[in-house]
């Protein structure tokens, strides 16, 4: 698997949030609000939901299922 944004999935933000940076990103023009991509490491990663970008490159995000990631992969592809 590609992990599209390197991140300790153990890191929370105040809001209960996982956070990251934004240089930590393998494609950064990718991780926007809305967007569905991998965080973690090689051996522990997960799909998950960029809440928010801030203006200094941190990367809010949630863990979301395989089955969350696979219908918004799928209504994004459609169009």
């Amino acid at each position: 698997m590609d992990i599209e944004l390197d991140a300790d999935l153990n890191a929370e933000d105040d809001e209960g949030l996982n956070w990251s940076v934004l240089s930590a990103a393998a494609h950064p023009e990718v991780v926007k609000a809305g967007a569905v991509i991998t965080a973690g490491r090689d051996r522990y990663w997960s799909w998950v939901r960029v809440v928010r970008v801030d203006p200094d490159g941190q990367v809010h995000f949630e863990q979301i299922s395989a089955a969350e990631a696979q219908e918004a992969l799928e209504l994004a592809n459609a169009s």
